[in-house]
C-alpha cells in the first residue's frame, strides 16, 4: 500500500515502546527534575489508559463478529467499499462483496446494497463496478443497488440509508474494520450488525492499529479528559513538592 505513514503503524507503535519502555526511564532518572518525573507520570497515565481502550477496542471488535443464527431477517446488506486499481477490484475488495453474497444467501428477502463513489485512480464509482461484480456471481439484479457518491466510511452508511427498504440492517466490511463501522453507525443512528470478510495475516496488525487510531479520532475529547481528570493529583503532588 506504499510507504506512507498510516501503512507503517506497527512499526512505529514498536518503535514507540521501545523508547517509552527503556530509553525514556533512563532520561528521567538521568536528569531528576520534579516536573520531568511528573510528565513521566501523566505518560505513563496516559498510554495504560490507552493500551487499555486498545484491549476493550480489539475484545469488541471480535465480539461484533460472532453470528449464532444465519438468517437474522435483514432487510438489507450494505458492503462498504474500499478502492479500485483503475476498473478491477482489489483481492481485498472481492473478499467483501463475497461475504455480503454470503449474508445474502441467509436471508432471502433482502436486497445487497454495494456503496462507494469514486475517488482519484478510479476509473469508475465503487459501486458500480462492485455490483458488476456481484451480478457475475449470480446474484439476482432485482435485489442489487448501487451507491456511487460515498468517499468514506461515514458517507458509505449515510447515503446507503437512502436506499434502505426497512430497519434490519447488515454492514460488511473486513473484520478488521467492523467495529468502527458500526461505531459510525450508532453514532448516525442507525441499528446495525457487522460481518467481517478474511484479511491476509501479515496485513492484519497494522489495520487494527489504523482502525484504532480512527477510533481515537472519532473519540478525543472523552479520551482527553479521563487523562486530564487522572492527572491533576499528579500536578497537584508536583506543584507542592516544587
Amino acid at each position: 500500500e506504499g510507504l506512507r505513514p498510516a501503512n507503517a503503524l506497527s512499526l512505529l507503535f514498536a518503535a514507540g515502546l521501545v523508547v517509552y519502555l527503556f530509553i525514556w526511564p533512563a532520561i528521567v532518572a538521568h536528569i531528576r527534575n520534579t516536573w520531568l518525573f511528573a510528565f513521566s507520570v501523566i505518560l505513563s497515565i496516559a498510554v495504560t489508559w490507552l493500551l487499555g481502550i486498545f484491549a476493550v477496542f480489539c475484545f469488541s471488535a471480535l465480539l461484533n463478529l460472532i453470528h449464532v443464527k444465519k438468517n437474522r431477517h435483514l432487510d438489507q446488506v450494505v458492503v462498504l467499499g474500499s478502492g479500485l486499481m483503475g476498473d478491477r477490484l482489489t483481492p481485498l475488495l472481492k473478499g467483501r462483496i463475497d461475504r455480503g453474497i454470503q449474508v445474502l444467501g441467509y436471508n432471502p428477502d433482502a436486497i445487497l446494497i454495494l456503496s462507494g463513489g469514486q475517488g482519484p485512480g478510479e476509473d469508475l464509482p465503487e459501486g458500480q463496478a462492485m455490483a458488476a461484480y456481484a451480478l457475475e456471481q449470480g446474484v439476482d439484479r432485482d435485489r442489487v443497488r448501487i451507491e456511487d457518491k460515498s468517499l468514506n466510511t461515514e458517507q458509505n452508511l449515510l447515503y446507503s440509508r437512502q436506499l434502505f427498504q426497512g430497519p434490519k440492517t447488515a454492514i460488511v466490511t473486513n473484520r478488521y474494520h467492523v467495529f468502527r463501522a458500526l461505531v459510525l453507525a450508532h453514532m448516525q443512528g442507525m441499528p446495525a450488525i457487522g460481518y467481517g470478510s478474511p484479511t491476509k495475516w501479515y496485513f492484519t496488525l497494522n489495520a487494527i492499529l489504523r482502525e484504532y487510531v480512527g477510533y481515537l479520532k472519532l473519540t478525543w475529547k472523552r479520551q482527553l479528559l479521563v487523562i486530564a481528570v487522572l492527572s491533576v493529583p499528579v500536578l497537584m503532588v508536583a506543584c507542592v513538592s516544587a
